[in-house]
């Protein structure tokens, strides 16, 4: 008998649980499944709804009442009348007029009532959270610039094709429907750009978001430069010579892009030439260069012959030289006479020969000839001159020969001093562009004895000669560069620098710094032996840094030591003892401060340049190239941004590795094609490469990768021609 009653209750049991699952499984209460808002901009305007279990006749229609309300706030009821019924047991309402909603909240069914059966529905009791919905966002491509010479016609298309489909859209409250204003005509391959305005609307809330992009293809291909077929000529007016513009060369250059500029070199404004007679020179090599609008550039090498150089009359030649007899180039020598209303001119050659012709016989005219040159004052000139000028006013080792003397009078005072030091100085730190009472050659009649010992005063710097019925050859001078105490000048195009024999290495102890923190640079060497002096010009990198001072250390450095060119970031110094010194490997020669702008290291930043004044250090007589050395121990890999960014003629790329072993630099243009690479063995430590505006196909973005073992990292640098 009990066993009997356990089990029917055990039945009745198990029938309960079932109704009550069955209940609520196959419930038909309409719930809010989704709840979005649209925004005036200060406050929530709509309600989109979204309500399942939703009836799915769609011949029935249905009136709606909600409630919302603000955390906290008074309840208020929203409706929406004639409803239609939706198969998919779906329906999104919208529900216009809401008020007093500006922060989160909730949302509750009043009623579903049936028009047809004037009934109400059975509906969810719940109150869902409702919340200000993200706002519309429109990602669009970003602005490209591919290269002509990477990409013909058809994969420009397919390029743009593929950038144009890179766009998309997030927020809202409905589908959002993206469209743009692209007109149909793809970008050509003459360097043309389009840009394309992106628009994504909300279809429910009706928000719009505007954006654009830009699709550039750039003009890769040279232009062609044509010349005429033959000879150009061109003759000398009485001045002997004549002035030439590049036209007179084209015979139809041309690119497929529209028009070219021509000139006589790179630099597109150097239209004008002018050529004057020179002797056994009236054929001359020129060359003849074309540019289009997006800056690709070619060139040829043509000729002119420069006539009227060899007229019938007498002669008047010369020869203008160093005192050790080598000819000096460029000379402007000028013939002068009381009959003539401005002077004639023409330059000195290769040897140094000059030559007038054309001039009348039988003439009592007496002609003057003066050459006059006041350029490149640094040209032989380094801080070794200003030892040995030093040593003569010292009496340490006096200067006996008169053009030496007369090159060492820099201020052309008669006297050699103090003074003359201060303006050779000034001259290599890149101060003065020119002596401020002197030229940069002076000239001496080949026929004057000057005084062994003294200054010369006095001397004659123009030859007057009378021709009657003669020829007057052999009418020379002796040139002077002044502040070239030691010959080092070169004379003419065929002179070489005169060659280093070694390096001296500056030690900078490095510190990783940070931004507006004052930095003291210690600068030591290992290589101060016998040292008479020395110069250098010290990029520290124009955005990076501030130069505050120099301070002395084991050398005695004064502000007539050192420059400091701000706009450039560049300092100059310029150091000599009165004899030969040598320090110790630890000892601080000077000490450089600057103030940070920007958090970088040291090393990336300092290298040596001959910008302004050559690097270089004096040790018994004989030249050094100056080398820059950053002491720091390295125990990572780092990879820097290349200085200057962007650039258009060098950059130098730095990086680190933790030990000596291979590593590669590989740049690769905008579509990821590979346009050049660096590959060598690299010390442990900081290393740097130098790369040239001519290792790149052209101007524009590229990115660089180092690679050394597993390490990977690649960064971003701009040419900008």
């Amino acid at each position: 008998m009990n066993f009997y009653f356990i089990d029917k209750l055990s039945v009745l049991f198990i029938s309960i649980i079932f109704f009550l699952l069955t209940v609520n499984l196959f419930s038909q209460d309409i719930f809010i499944d989704d709840i979005c808002t649209c925004s005036d901009g200060t406050s929530i305007s709509e309600f989109i709804v979204t309500f399942d279990n939703w009836p799915n006749d769609n011949t029935e229609s249905f009136d709606i009442i909600i409630n919302y309300s603000e955390i906290g706030g008074d309840r208020t009821e929203l409706s929406a009348s004639g409803v239609p019924g939706d198969s998919s047991g779906f329906i999104k309402v919208i529900f216009s007029g809401v008020a007093n909603a500006v922060n989160t909240g909730d949302i509750q069914i009043s009623s579903v009532l049936s028009n047809s059966a004037n009934t109400s529905l059975p509906t969810s009791p719940d109150f869902i959270p409702y919340q200000l919905s993200i706002d519309v966002s429109l990602t669009v491509p970003s602005d490209t610039i591919v290269s002509s010479c990477s990409l013909g016609n058809t994969e420009v298309n397919d390029f743009f094709d593929s950038w144009l489909s890179e766009v998309s859209a997030s927020g809202g409250c409905g589908d959002i429907e993206i469209s743009n204003d692209w007109n149909g005509t793809y970008p050509d391959n003459c360097g043309d750009s389009v840009t394309v305005e992106f628009t994504a609307i909300d279809p429910v809330c009706g928000n719009t978001v505007v954006s654009s992009a830009s699709f550039t293809v750039i003009d890769c291909t040279n232009p062609t430069p044509v010349v005429i077929n033959g000879l150009v000529s061109a003759e000398v007016t009485n001045t002997l010579c004549v002035d030439v513009n590049i036209d007179l060369f084209d015979a139809g250059s041309f690119d497929d892009c529209g028009d070219v500029t021509l000139s006589f070199s790179s630099d597109v404004s150097d239209t004008l030439r002018t050529f004057c007679c020179e002797v056994n020179n009236d054929i001359r090599e020129v060359e003849f260069w074309v540019t289009d609008k997006d800056g690709n550039q070619d060139f040829t090498v043509t000729f002119i012959e420069i006539k009227g150089c060899h007229s019938h009359g007498l002669e008047i030649s010369g020869k203008i030289s160093t005192e050790d007899n080598r000819g000096v180039q460029g000379v402007e020598v000028f013939l002068e006479d009381s009959t003539s209303m401005s002077p004639s001119r023409v330059l000195t050659g290769i040897n140094g020969a000059y030559i007038f012709q054309g001039l009348e016989p039988f003439q009592s005219t007496e002609y003057s000839i003066r050459p006059y040159k006041n350029d490149d004052i640094l040209n032989g000139v380094n801080t070794l001159d200003i030892l040995y000028i030093q040593q003569h006013i010292l009496g340490l080792n006096p200067i006996e020969n008169p053009y030496v003397l007369i090159a060492s009078n820099v201020n052309d005072d008669a006297r050699i001093t103090g003074a003359d030091l201060i303006e050779l100085r000034r001259a290599i730190l890149g101060v003065g562009q020119e002596f401020d009472n002197n030229t940069s050659w002076r000239f001496v009649d080949a026929t004057e004895i000057l005084e062994e010992g003294e200054i010369p005063r006095d001397y004659s710097e123009e030859i007057s000669v009378s021709l009657f019925n003669n020829n007057r050859p052999n009418q020379d001078f002796i040139a002077i560069k002044i502040g070239d105490v030691n010959g080092t000048v070169a004379t003419n195009i065929n002179d070489e620098d005169e060659d280093y024999s070694g390096s001296f290495t500056m030690i900078a102890r490095d510190k990783q710094t940070e931004n507006d923190h004052r930095v003291e640079l210690e600068i030591s060497s290992e290589d101060f032996r016998e040292i008479q002096g020395f110069q250098l010009a010290l990029d520290y990198g124009l955005d990076t840094f501030e130069f505050l001072e120099l301070e002395s250390g084991v050398l005695d450095m004064e502000q007539g030591n050192y420059a400091d060119f701000k706009d450039r970031g560049i300092l100059t110094m310029s150091w000599n003892g009165s004899t030969s010194v040598s320090r110790g490997d630890d000892d601080v020669l000077f000490t450089l401060v600057f103030r940070v702008k920007t958090d970088v290291y040291l090393r990336q930043n300092f290298h040596i340049s001959d910008e302004i004044t050559a690097s270089e250090a004096y040790a018994r007589g004989k030249i050094k190239k100056i080398k820059w050395k950053v002491d720091q121990e390295f125990d990572d890999f780092a990879l820097l941004q290349n200085v200057p960014n962007p650039f258009k003629s060098q950059t130098i790329i730095g990086f680190e590795i933790p030990e000596n072993g291979p590593a590669s630099i590989t740049f690769y243009d905008a579509t990821g094609k590979i346009v050049y690479s660096i590959i060598g063995e690299y010390a442990e430590g900081y290393n740097q490469v130098a790369v040239k505006r001519a290792d790149l196909p052209m101007k524009g973005l590229y990115y660089y990768e180092l690679c050394s073992g597993s390490f990977r990292a690649t960064k971003k640098m701009v040419v900008t021609r």
